[in-house]
């Protein structure tokens, strides 16, 4: 489909992008923040950034980290924009919004990283969908209001934050895993599918310590992911991920630099404000219903 935030089936990223303000380098063992955080899969990659699945060794339980650019670093508004979204009161509805868990810094030979830790997901529902061919029932109405529901309450609740979420996508929409956290790493593994690599072999020289990585991990496959959430659609499963396309409300943003990609049939991209993120929600529920 073509989001940048899709979980990738295939190794994805390319050994160019680990250059001076590119990715940081993560090898699976990987121990970050000062030994809290062991790196043991990978959620997948986006433009800006690299996620991976790591074990809390302080809380005993799973995470997700996204690990940015270092290009992406020096301007990025998400964690600003996401601790507001916290000290929101806008009642319940904050609960379809991705929760942020903690965040520090990597000084790396690729530059400075910001790393978000977020609560365990799972599969984005553009993985869901392009895997609902091995779902042997198909999404009736009320299957289609209880996904689209969670998206909307999300959007309602940045909204009137004062912020547009301004890069959503059906990649933008993740499941919530937190049931599954508490699982061991070697447990949590059988359900993303095996760890898998490549090398970057001879053909490409780099000198020690450059901050190309010796292997590109591929990311989980969540193969037979339906088996591990009790109810596959239900809202309360849902969360709006990946605001590093969110603006205030009378911003502009330029759709093209932030992978916004939701076959929209105009040109929006001079003015972005909330009006995009009902229009791309509008693309949504049309893709579940086809």
């Amino acid at each position: 489909m073509g989001e940048p935030w899709s979980l990738v089936y295939s190794l994805g990223d390319s050994f160019l992008q680990y250059r001076p303000g590119g990715y940081h380098p993560i090898a699976l063992g990987d121990v970050l923040d000062d030994g809290r955080y062991r790196v043991f899969h990978k959620w997948g990659m986006g433009i800006d950034a690299t996620i991976w699945y790591a074990r809390d060794m302080k809380l005993d339980r799973c995470v997700t980290i996204k690990i940015k650019t270092a290009e992406r670093t020096k301007y990025s508004q998400e964690l600003k924009i996401l601790l507001d979204l916290q000290k929101s009161s806008n009642g319940h509805d904050r609960d379809h919004v991705i929760q942020l868990l903690n965040h520090f810094y990597i000084e790396g030979p690729n530059g400075c990283h910001q790393a978000l830790v977020f609560e365990l997901i799972g599969p984005g529902v553009d993985q869901t969908i392009e895997g609902a061919a091995s779902i042997p029932e198909e999404l009736d109405f009320e299957e289609i209001v209880e996904a689209a529901v969670p998206l909307l309450r999300g959007l309602d609740f940045v909204h009137k934050a004062g912020h547009a979420h301004g890069a959503l996508n059906l990649g933008s929409l993740v499941y919530k895993a937190e049931h599954l956290s508490q699982l061991s790493e070697q447990e949590l593994l059988r359900l993303l599918g095996p760890t898998e690599s490549r090398t970057r072999g001879d053909r490409l020289r780099v000198d020690p310590g450059s901050g190309v990585p010796e292997r590109i991990v591929k990311a989980a496959c969540w193969d037979h992911w339906w088996e591990f959430f009790p109810d596959v659609y239900e809202g309360r499963l849902l969360r709006l991920f990946n605001f590093e396309g969110i603006c205030g409300t009378g911003a502009s943003l330029g759709l093209e630099n932030h992978g916004y990609d939701m076959h929209t049939t105009t040109n929006m991209a001079e003015c972005v404000d909330f009006r995009a993120d009902l229009w791309a929600a509008g693309v949504f529920v049309s893709s579940l219903s086809h």
